[in-house]
């Protein structure tokens, strides 16, 4: 630092020293109860795929906890991939997209690291990703209305997810003949949007722009009954 007090000029200078420890302990192994349910396959379009993985978490630690999904050996991503877990049982759903295009399936290690209270814990566990491609159903346009080709069950899926701009939701609905819904609620159960079909399968662009950065939940009903759920994330 100089200093020009008018008289004179002069210099000065202060250290600091900081002392950093040698090595950082690797955090212990957590027992959390963590049950992966069989991931199941979609198509979000241009030749992409993903997973949606179910995932029951039991959490033991007495407080308020996070929890990091990775897949350590790079086989792809989860989103969202850190999730705030309440005490004792807890339902979530994870998104895992394939780095490769071409990914066919096979068992992934997941890793998973805890924070809690001020205190750390790490696990792995390895799940089965089926073979994508077997398992899709994927939305095909057919004179201009999306058509499902797995049309036996009840579908909801959103296109792409993360969305920035504008996202599709499809939808599949069994049952002829009934008082359809769909809805676009905020984290606090606000309804943003609703639609009413007027065909059992179909599709929905939304205008993300509209909404801030953050999770959205798409609720799929049937005579006022919910019979899907999907997260949707914009950023």
């Amino acid at each position: 630092m100089t200093s020009d007090t008018g008289f004179a000029t002069f210099n000065c200078h202060k250290e600091f020293r900081i002392n950093f420890p040698d090595l950082c302990q690797d955090p212990k192994d957590c027992n959390a109860e963590v049950n992966f349910e069989s991931p199941k396959c979609e198509s979000i379009g241009f030749n992409q795929l993903a997973y949606q993985v179910p995932v029951g978490i039991y959490n033991n630690f007495g407080t308020t906890a996070t929890i990091t999904f990775t897949a350590p050996n790079g086989e792809g991503y989860f989103v969202p991939n850190t999730l705030t877990l309440p005490q004792l049982m807890s339902n979530q759903i994870l998104t895992f997209y394939p780095n490769n295009n071409g990914y066919h399936g096979g068992s992934v290690v997941i890793a998973m690291l805890v924070h809690f209270n001020d205190d750390i814990c790490y696990r792995e566990q390895e799940i089965k990703f089926d073979d994508c491609c077997l398992l899709c159903p994927t939305p095909v346009e057919e004179t201009g209305k999306v058509m499902l080709e797995t049309t036996a069950e009840n579908v909801l899926r959103v296109a792409p997810n993360p969305a920035k701009a504008v996202t599709t939701i499809f939808y599949n609905f069994v049952k002829d003949n009934t008082a359809k819904k769909i809805e676009l609620l905020d984290v606090l159960g606000r309804t943003l949007q609703s639609w009413i079909p007027t065909d059992n399968s179909g599709k929905i662009e939304v205008d993300c722009t509209r909404y801030a950065n953050g999770q959205y939940l798409i609720l799929m009903k049937e005579d006022g009954e919910i019979i899907e759920k999907a997260k949707l994330i914009t950023n």
